[in-house]
């Protein structure tokens, strides 16, 4: 695995409450979360955040990977996708104390706040031209699809925009979907910046070449422009708030791509794909069509 820059990834602390609200929602296990709850209050301190605005904040003097799916991608500033999960993440811990009695009331007000504090913000993301949340606010400060999907699909973005987010990605499904896949970016856009571009990114020990890093930076390839089945429930709930059948169709075109041609972890439109029977596509794509299966009974 890669690690551009000279910090971890910042979706780790969220990405590990979200696991342990699962398993809560599931066992009812309490005792275990309390428990765990010290380790995972001071995994989420370590995200670096914009006091101003509550956001996660990359610096742009001292880039390093973000999001974990755009671990290329040199986003900086104030970081859309970081920021939702870390949201995301808040609020469920804040929802523990009243549900399970897990906390306390002083920590469960102050992931309340710190959610809320970071959803009053999210505006500052916003296009009105595209009627899109952008990637970041100074490097890749681009209308972000997988981002703006993962929001609308939540419902961490304020409700004044859910409608309008979800009108916007079930218009321009002609610039990021292909068989069923989603793009990062609209086509034919390329991120303005990739952790190649840098001086300063290092690779961890996992054998990942330098020369690995630039074939993938290619326009088309990878997280730069390629199409990922990852997204997928995401851009289905978000399209079919306001037209069902549409997301439908969407995911019957991946589960049909994938019966014809395999599970990968990105297509691109010229025949390119990496990464055979890569778990994140598999599952992602089972959700979604669960899901769809389900609204139609």
């Amino acid at each position: 695995y890669a690690v551009f820059g000279v910090e971890p990834a910042c979706d780790n602390p969220s990405f590990l409450v979200q696991a342990v609200d699962m398993y809560l929602k599931q066992t009812g296990d309490a005792g275990f979360v309390q428990k765990i709850l010290p380790a995972l209050d001071r995994g989420m301190s370590f995200v670096p955040r914009n006091r101003g605005t509550g956001m996660v904040w990359i610096d742009p003097f001292q880039p390093y990977c973000s999001y974990g799916f755009t671990d290329m991608v040199c986003k900086t500033g104030d970081e859309l996708f970081c920021s939702l999960l870390f949201m995301d993440a808040a609020g469920k811990i804040a929802d523990w104390r009243e549900t399970y009695q897990v906390g306390d009331p002083c920590t469960a007000n102050r992931y309340s706040e710190t959610a809320e504090y970071i959803r009053a913000h999210l505006h500052q993301f916003w296009n009105d031209e595209v009627q899109l949340y952008h990637a970041a606010t100074y490097h890749c400060n681009q209308p972000d699809i997988w981002g703006s999907a993962y929001a609308c699909s939540e419902r961490l973005a304020p409700g004044e925009y859910l409608d309008r987010l979800s009108v916007s990605l079930a218009d321009k499904t002609d610039q990021y979907v292909h068989r069923g896949q989603i793009r990062h970016i609209v086509y034919p856009t390329a991120w303005e910046r990739l952790q190649s571009d840098s001086k300063d990114y290092r690779f961890s020990t996992g054998g990942i070449s330098t020369k690995f890093a630039l074939q993938h930076a290619h326009p088309g390839r990878y997280q730069n422009g390629a199409y990922w089945a990852t997204p997928l429930l995401w851009v289905y709930r978000s399209i079919a708030r306001v037209n069902p059948d549409k997301a439908c169709g969407i995911v019957l075109e991946s589960v049909d791509d994938f019966q014809r041609n395999g599970i990968w972890e990105w297509i691109g439109r010229s025949g390119e794909q990496a990464e055979q029977d890569y778990a994140a596509s598999a599952v992602m794509v089972y959700a979604a069509a669960k899901e769809a299966w389900e609204s139609a009974q």
